[in-house]
Formats: structure tokens, sequence, C-alpha cells
């Protein structure tokens, strides 16, 4: 049986998706980029279909449709790799950035290999066409070289003289020799259709920057936990009680579970983690957990 929309809602909820930040060209990998696209797929306007295919999956941006690899469910991290790398292409739609089919390529596997790095710091790519093998072990490098997969490496903006030998590099491969090498991805956007709103010919659209994203992101609660107050600000650390319970109480399931496991014990290396734990108290934290156990 191929991978369900589960397994791709899984992915993006994934804790490595949550360490994820860094430009390539215009594209921001991030996990705000990947909630756009997980809402959109949790609202249908992206479709997701099991696929026939035990090695490929595919993100059409005509059809606005994800379709994944045929797998067992629940995937390794090869597998969900691979989603995040389709996943990626629909960041480009979603956004509509204007960039071409090559960095479009080239922005997925650097994004499928940090996800690759960062559950598993010690991955090595297994030997195989030598070109692939060779073009795989220099996304390694890069990934390595710039830290994206580290937290020092968090909103690293990479250069076009960073990527573009990589990029040419996989122009050189089978299946992309063919594509112009100035020809556009062709994003165009993915339409929403708000319900009970629709025009005159039935269908209504609206952006996507409208969409109320989870506001539980890694970035926003560490900005929040961070925050320092005076010893004497009563009001200023209860508002920040006050926000977070808001926050958590309308944090979704699967979200919450991964910050469950980060926040139930404190993980060295894990910004968010540590700050919970070293900016609240005790019976802040224990009550903050318990809202996220009831989600």
């Amino acid at each position: 049986m191929a991978l369900t929309l589960q397994d791709v809602l899984d992915t993006l909820n994934s804790y490595f998706v949550t360490q994820m930040d860094f430009w390539v060209d215009r594209v921001h990998v991030c996990e705000r980029s990947y909630d756009e696209v997980r809402v959109l797929i949790e609202s249908g306007d992206i479709t997701v279909v099991e696929g026939t295919n035990p090695t490929n999956a595919f993100y059409d941006r005509n059809s606005d449709t994800l379709t994944t690899q045929n797998v067992p469910s629940p995937p390794d991290i090869g597998a969900r790799s691979l989603l995040l790398h389709e996943c990626t292409h629909a960041i480009v739609d979603v956004q509509k950035l204007p960039i071409t089919r090559l960095t479009n390529e080239l922005v997925a596997y650097v994004a499928q290999t940090t996800y690759k790095l960062l559950a598993n710091p010690i991955y090595a790519v297994e030997p195989n066409n030598p070109p692939w093998f060779a073009f795989h072990n220099h996304c390694v490098d890069l990934v390595k070289k710039f830290k994206l997969h580290r937290p020092e490496g968090r909103g690293v903006i990479l250069q076009e003289t960073d990527y573009s030998a990589l990029r040419t590099e996989l122009h050189g491969l089978n299946l992309y020799q063919s594509i112009p090498v100035n020809e556009s991805a062709g994003a165009n956007g993915v339409p929403v259709r708000p319900q009970g709103r629709f025009g005159p010919d039935g269908t209504s659209f609206r952006s996507t920057q409208n969409i109320p994203f989870p506001e539980a992101s890694d970035e926003y609660l560490i900005q929040m936990l961070e925050k320092r107050y005076a010893a004497s600000d009563v009001a200023g650390f209860g508002g920040r009680v006050k926000e977070l319970e808001k926050n958590f109480m309308r944090t979704e399931r699967i979200r919450a579970k991964t910050l469950l496991t980060r926040f139930e014990a404190r993980i060295a290396g894990d910004r968010l983690s540590v700050a919970f734990h070293d900016h609240l108290s005790t019976a802040t934290r224990i009550k903050l957990v318990g809202i996220l156990r009831a989600r």
C-alpha cells in the first residue's frame, strides 16, 4: 500500500521540520513555509493521491496534487525525506516564487538532504549510479558546510555562488538534462475555496496569505520564552503564561504531540526545549505540559 495523506501530514509535523531554516534563492525552507503547505493539504486545496511507483513521489503544480510513493506505511526516514522533497516543490508553487525549474529541484534536494541529516547526523549516501552517488554526496557536503542541520546554521542565506556548481551538476543528471537552463518553475499558486463564499461562476478564491497558521511555531515560542522580564514585572510574567496557554490550547494534535516530547524533558541542543525549561517555573511547565497532553 502506498503512503497516505496522514503520512504526509506526519512528515510535515515532524520535529526535524521544525529545525529547518535556510534560504536558497527566493525559497525560505522553514517550518512556517511547510505549515502553509500542510494547511492547504488539510483543507483539501492540495490533494494527496496514493501512487503506484515505489521509488518516486510527485507534486503537480497544475492540478495542485501530491502523489506519494508506493512503499509501506509508516515511512522510514528516507521515504519521509522524499515526501518533504515534493512538499518543498509545493512551497514554491503556493508562494508563486519566480525561480527556475532547476533551482526548484535543487532546493528540494537540499531540503531532502537536510532532513536526513537532522534525523541521522551520521547519514551516509548509499553507493548507486556513480553520477547520482556523487551528486547526493555533494548535497551532503553543502548541508554540512553551511550547517543547515545544526542550530548554528539556522537562518543561513545561501548565495548563488554557494550552490551554482551543484545546480550545474544536477543539470547533468539523466532526469534533468533536457530542462532548459532558464526554464521557469511555473509556480502558479494554489486557489483556495472559502466555505460559504462563492462568486457568480460558483467559485471564489482567496490568497493563502489569509489562511490562519498555527501560532505556536518554534520561532514564535522561542521569542516569547527567551524574553527577559524584571523580577518585579508580575504582569509581564503572567501575560506570557496566558499567551502560552492560549496557543497551546489551539495547537493541533500532531503538533501538540511533537511539542510534548520536547517539553517533558530538557533536551540539550534543542533551543526551544532549553528555553521552556530554563525560563519557566516548575508549576508553569507542569500546567502547560498538561494542556498539550490533553490535546
